[in-house]
């Protein structure tokens, strides 16, 4: 049984819940019964407005009691954040793991590592310990030899001696305090010696070290690099190194200039591109009446903006390439001239340390020769013989020890010599790659400026595209707009020339029915005389044939037989007015129309003029 939606328990349940903070769902009970239509159309108008409320679901707080909680909250998430950073810090530096089952495990390298970086720094400070020990040990030896040296030197002057008077000993004594400095400066400048040559070796050696790393990562990167010019035993892998990288940067030189002719024929090709845009304009301006060639006008300036457009990006990703070139060879020439630097300034430590030593080597070799002119002259005898060339052997000993490392030096000056004219050899190709790169600075400016002047192109066509899209607007716009005058005009003309017909047919039913009335009324006027002069006769016939009768049967005979003519008489003038009227306001109506028809042909007369007008200023 259908029950209305009216009369339905479900609509009083639900209609508190019809709004509110609360989104709205109906179910709808319909029949299809045609007898039912009419309410099962309310019942699905009544479910469609109510499933089309929709409101916010909206709620009551303190804004004070928000604020606290969202700082609490805030709070909270950023104690939270910390703790997951700081436990994100501990999975990358190693410290936990994630076992199989999920669980965190601390890992055994991670606590290893932190072990050993406590051994390290426990390291370092023995190695700093031992350092300040190495240099009083040195402070000590140096006093040691000088305590060895002082009582050689005195056991020799006691045998000289002998018994010699006292003023003697206090010369000898004056001379030993000197030749006792001398002697300590000298055994100070030999250890600081030692210390700088155990400094250069390790120095050298870092170098060497450092070469094999540039080599071997050479030979994994597939690139030369230039190796450092300081090292001896490398000086061909270095010559190869750089050859390579010489070769390697003109084939680039090459592919760069290919690419910048390329780039030419490219402007060139973008250049015909536009001229036939600026072609293409002008057959869209002597075109554009047509609505089809305006279409196909439009797609050909399509294609030609996206071959423009994919010319300003082919010349945009080649000034990107030639950047990236340039930069890379000015990093190379950078690297060499560091290296160049690099090579100077080793060869002025070098000549520096040789001439060092040279002097080192004289001024020991005349304190040599005056110790023992010294000592020949105090002494004579076996004993001081065999001193002083005990003594001698020693100087010579240390001597011929500098002197190597003095030869050594020198090899490594010829090294450097010879390294210097490679390097020589090697500024004349930087200074080669540095011009080549000015011309590709100059050829990226020459590149920016055809990517400038063919935006500024492109943007003058946009702009020129835009105004004559513009004025066709305008245009198709007035021809439209004319076109609805037209229009207008011809239906103005078709409804007047309508009314005409329409004035006219009525005019023409008007004046049949003004000439039916004629004719009637002329008929009627004829009846209503013959009437009359039949009336009269009898009037006057029965006057004599009842002169005898009484007066009271005249008038009855008269007022019988006059009385319907007199009616009728009556009754006839009133219609011959009522025709008169009709048929003067008839004529009256004819005549107001006949004038409205002459207006209207004197109207459509002008209407029909102003489309020749219109068709003028078309041919104009």
């Amino acid at each position: 049984m259908h029950v209305p939606y009216r009369d339905s328990k479900l609509t009083r349940l639900l209609q508190d819940s019809l709004g509110g903070n609360s989104r709205t769902l109906m179910i709808a009970c319909a029949s299809p019964s045609d007898v039912d239509f009419v309410e099962t159309l309310n019942t699905l108008n009544y479910a469609n407005r109510a499933k089309n409320i929709k409101n916010k679901a909206t709620f009551l707080q303190c804004y004070g009691l928000c604020l606290i909680l969202q700082i609490k909250f805030s709070s909270e998430l950023r104690g939270r954040i910390a703790a997951l950073e700081a436990e994100l810090n501990e999975y990358k530096q190693g410290k936990k793991l994630t076992g199989e089952d999920g669980q965190e495990i601390v890992n055994d390298q991670y606590l290893e590592n932190v072990s050993l970086q406590h051994e390290n720094n426990r390291l370092r400070t023995r190695i700093k310990a031992l350092d300040e020990t190495i240099d009083i040990l040195r402070t000590r030896s140096i006093q040691l030899q000088q305590n060895l040296e002082m009582a050689k030197l005195g056991e020799l002057g006691t045998a000289q001696e002998g018994g010699d008077n006292p003023s003697s000993n206090g010369e000898g004594a004056e001379k030993g305090s000197s030749i006792t400095s001398a002697i300590r400066g000298y055994i100070e400048e030999l250890e600081g010696l030692r210390v700088q040559l155990i400094e250069a070796r390790s120095t050298n050696e870092e170098l060497r070290k450092q070469n094999q790393r540039y080599r071997s990562h050479a030979a994994e990167s597939g690139n030369s690099v230039p190796t450092s010019p300081c090292m001896i035993n490398s000086t061909t892998a270095a010559n190869n190194n750089t050859t390579s990288l010489i070769k390697a940067a003109k084939r680039e030189i090459r592919q760069q200039k290919k690419l910048a002719a390329m780039q030419a024929n490219g402007e060139e090709s973008s250049n015909t591109h536009i001229l036939i845009e600026e072609e293409y304009e002008e057959a869209l301006e002597e075109d554009d009446m047509e609505d089809a060639a305006d279409e196909e006008e439009d797609e050909e300036d399509e294609a030609v903006e996206l071959v423009i457009s994919k010319e300003r990006d082919q010349l945009c990703n080649d000034l990107a390439s030639l950047q990236e070139d340039i930069s890379i060879k000015e990093m190379l020439v950078a690297e060499i001239q560091q290296k160049d630097r690099r090579l100077k300034q080793m060869q002025q430590d070098y000549e520096r340390k040789m001439i060092e030593l040279t002097e080192r080597i004289s001024n020991i070799a005349a304190e040599r020769d005056k110790i023992i002119a010294d000592i020949t002259s105090k002494a004579g005898g076996k004993q001081s013989e065999e001193k002083v060339k005990q003594v001698k052997d020693d100087y010579e000993k240390k001597i011929g020890s500098l002197k190597v490392e003095f030869k050594k030096y020198k090899s490594i000056e010829k090294e450097h010599q010879r390294m210097q004219m490679q390097q020589n050899r090697q500024m004349q190709d930087m200074q080669r790659i540095q011009n080549e790169i000015l011309e590709m600075k100059r050829n990226k400016v020459e590149l920016m400026r055809k990517l400038k002047e063919e935006n500024k192109k492109a943007r003058e066509a946009e702009r020129d595209n835009i105004k004559r899209l513009a004025g066709m607007e305008k245009q198709k716009e007035s021809k439209v707009h004319k076109i609805r005058q037209i229009q207008q005009q011809e239906n103005q003309i078709r409804q007047l020339k309508a009314q005409a017909a329409q004035k006219a047919e009525a005019i023409k039913r008007k004046t049949e029915e003004c000439q039916r009335l004629r004719e009637k009324q002329r008929q009627t006027e004829g009846i209503g005389g013959a009437r009359r002069v039949n009336l009269n006769q009898t009037t006057t016939i029965s006057h004599p044939m009842n002169t005898t009768m009484p007066q009271q049967n005249f008038c009855n005979c008269f007022s019988s037989s006059c009385q319907k003519a007199v009616f009728d008489h009556g009754k006839n003038a009133e219609l011959d007015q009522t025709q008169r009227q009709t048929i003067s306001k008839m004529e009256e109506e004819m005549d107001r129309q006949v004038k409205e028809r002459q207006l209207l042909q004197e109207e459509l007369l002008k209407l029909d003029s102003t489309p020749c007008s219109t068709n003028d200023e078309k041919q104009c």
